[in-house]
């Protein structure tokens, strides 16, 4: 277990906010170092942050960015198995819940009207986080609504493709292939 955990980040939730419920979850002793607008540009500047941004976690003096990356450090320190468990079977029950209710009361498949909207895009990348990042798709199965629009969205021609050129456009910045025509 590290020594110092310092979670720097902005005084809002945006991606710093799962870490710190996990941090929370996992009874994991942590400084919750929020900075703001100008501390950040300052610091920015000075080279504080390895990829420019925030929120960024140092660990005993060695700071590590990417919010995915140090939810899952953070996952781990906190005892993973047993924070699933909890998200599983305490925060994501009541999440899941809500967004069921709302499809059923429209009744449509749709959280409004018959058609895709964005709505129901800015759904799909938190379920899809969770669903392949922490607990599995396997977690929605009792929420037949929520799993049937998850299932409509992801196989959504547009969506679809979208992916598609997001995962070319990383492969092309990373060197592994070349521009296609």
């Amino acid at each position: 277990m590290p020594q110092s955990l310092r979670l720097i980040y902005f005084n809002f939730g945006g991606r710093a906010e799962a870490i710190r419920l996990a941090l929370h979850v996992g009874s994991v002793e942590f400084e919750d170092i929020r900075i703001t607008e100008r501390e950040f540009r300052q610091q920015k500047s000075e080279g504080k942050y390895p990829f420019g941004s925030v929120p960024v976690l140092e660990v005993d003096g060695v700071v590590y960015a990417q919010s995915v990356g140090i939810l899952r450090y953070v996952g781990r320190l906190a005892d993973k198995p047993l924070m699933k468990e909890k998200l599983e079977q305490e925060v994501y029950p009541r999440f899941f819940s809500a967004f069921e209710n709302l499809l059923k009361a429209d009744g449509k498949g749709f959280f409004y009207g018959q058609h895709l909207t964005i709505a129901d895009l800015a759904v799909y990348p938190v379920l899809q986080w969770i669903t392949t990042s922490i607990v599995g798709k396997e977690s929605l199965d009792p929420y037949p609504l929520l799993k049937a629009l998850f299932a409509t969205i992801e196989g959504h021609e547009k969506v679809k493709d979208y992916y598609d050129y997001e995962r070319r456009r990383t492969e092309e910045k990373e060197g592994e292939v070349g521009p296609t025509s």
